[in-house]
């Protein structure tokens, strides 16, 4: 079945900004993948940049001015999936 969130050592996340139609500011974080070493956590973290900047170039319409977009990565904790 192999490795899900609950047993990773670390959590890949979005973290997102944009300026809403109302003039506030929107924001959130999406939770992307998981992985088992630091090392593993970077690569990811550069694939997903890249696939992001790929679309920013086939959609630049999409991207607004002030958009804010970072990936991170977390250390897990195992109280968070109890």
């Amino acid at each position: 079945m192999g490795m899900g969130y609950a047993t990773a050592k670390f959590l890949i996340y979005n973290c997102w900004e944009t300026i809403g139609s109302h003039g506030g500011i929107i924001a959130g974080d999406l939770i992307l993948g998981h992985a088992m070493t630091e090392e593993e956590a970077t690569e990811k973290i550069a694939v997903f940049k890249a696939r992001h900047e790929e679309f920013n170039v086939s959609y630049p319409a999409l991207k607004k001015p002030g958009d804010k977009t970072r990936f991170v990565s977390i250390v897990n904790r195992p109280e968070w999936w109890r």
